[in-house]
């Protein structure tokens, strides 16, 4: 049987989150934003919970408590995209400013800003092993950026030009990270060579706008699918929404 998770999060155009439990329960509502949500992502302790917003803000929300730790201002416009870095200390909101800001959960402060987008940053992740942040953007590319240039304000690595429309998602392979997966609204969903930026492959099966994409390793010995752990061996598996 397929277990329950513990909790679910959605992030809605009423300006709130909500907590759901596993059996389908309402556990709680995050109120605060004064603008509809655009993302939301969990901290990699499970225990904390990020949301973005229109309303120009970040917020990083205790799920225990449903207290509001963190409301983080510094984007010149809405807030569209947020995630985590892997060990847990940094978070990543991404704007429609064309910025994307790395933020130290313990001070605060941001420590790098990451430009190079002409339109706004719509999805963010971050690689397995913390070092390379990857951004899809509203002006059809993606771009990365790694985190140890030891400048508040680093260049990207590399520019992925290959969609003809936004990109609104960009996900790492789990567990080694050699691969980074993009979707956007032509119709694709792309594979890139994470050392080389070099596209791998293009996945063309929907007939309208990709919405989402996803990965995740089927263990080696055809064990369930893992979305985190080490590298090695296992297939890469992928799932797209469409529009």
């Amino acid at each position: 049987s397929c277990p329950a998770p513990a909790s679910l999060a959605t992030a809605s155009a009423d300006g709130t989150a909500r907590l759901w439990g596993g059996d389908g329960g309402l556990l709680a509502t995050l109120s605060g934003h004064t603008a509809r949500l655009a993302r939301t992502a969990w901290h990699p302790g499970g225990r904390h919970l990020a949301t973005a917003s229109y309303d120009g803000t970040w917020r990083l929300w205790d799920a225990a408590t449903s207290a509001c730790l963190v409301e983080q201002e510094g984007h010149a416009g809405p807030v569209y995209a947020v995630a985590f870095h892997p060990d847990g200390s940094l978070a990543l909101s991404g704007g429609l400013d064309g910025h994307a800001r790395a933020w130290d959960l313990r001070s605060g402060r941001a420590v790098a800003v990451l430009t190079g987008a002409v339109r706004g940053v719509l999805a963010l992740d971050a690689s397995p092993d913390g070092h390379t942040v990857a951004a899809g953007s509203e002006d059809g590319t993606a771009r990365t950026w790694d985190l140890r240039a030891g400048t508040a304000s680093p260049p990207p690595l590399a520019v992925l030009p290959g969609h003809a429309s936004l990109v609104c998602a960009v996900r790492f392979e789990p567990g080694a990270g050699r691969v980074l997966v993009t979707a956007g609204y032509d119709g694709t969903a792309r594979l890139w060579c994470a050392a080389s930026s070099r596209l791998l492959r293009t996945l063309a099966g929907h007939e309208g706008r990709v919405m989402a994409a996803d990965a995740a390793v089927l263990g080696g010995g055809g064990g369930a699918p893992r979305q985190g752990g080490a590298g090695g061996g296992g297939a890469l598996l992928l799932a797209t929404a469409g529009y």
